[in-house]
């Protein structure tokens, strides 16, 4: 079993509901393939509570996971980095791309703090601090994002 099966099957295990379910899943690949085209050698996993289903990845300069927590309407993207916006905004294209509808976000970096939502297109955005932070969000407004919550 690959570790995107393994993931599904965890979500279904804790009764996720299939969009969430799908949504987590696809931002989990996307997330491991803009780890490979990075070329980056990662670990990963996935761990599952009796609350939550967290499928992670970790490798140098980089540290994120999709955590999906029984009963949210969403999942989450959590994601530690010192790589830079541009990657960031990689994975919000990549992600819209593949048509994931709508997770939470945290992003944390060196200069960089920004939370939010993403919903089909839209970067709703609840917190935003460093000079990277407001980087990321002009770079997905370029990318054609609408940016909201300003």
């Amino acid at each position: 079993m690959g570790i995107l099966e393994e993931f599904e099957w965890k979500l279904a295990e804790h009764d996720v509901p299939i969009p969430v379910r799908q949504d987590a899943v696809t931002l989990y690949r996307v997330l491991l393939e803009t780890v490979r085209i990075w070329g980056i050698e990662r670990e990963e996993g996935v761990r599952g509570s009796r609350s939550e289903v967290r499928a992670w990845i970790s490798c140098e300069g980089l540290d994120c996971a999709v955590l999906t927590k029984v009963g949210e309407d969403r999942p989450q993207l959590l994601l530690r980095t010192v790589l830079g916006p541009r990657l960031l905004a990689e994975v919000f294209e990549r992600a819209h791309e593949s048509g994931v509808r709508s997770f939470h976000f945290d992003l944390q970096g060196r200069g960089l703090r920004v939370e939010g939502e993403y919903d089909v297109g839209i970067v709703q955005v609840k917190v935003v601090d460093g000079e990277v932070g407001w980087e990321l969000l002009e770079d997905l407004e370029r990318r054609g994002f609408s940016v909201t919550g300003l």
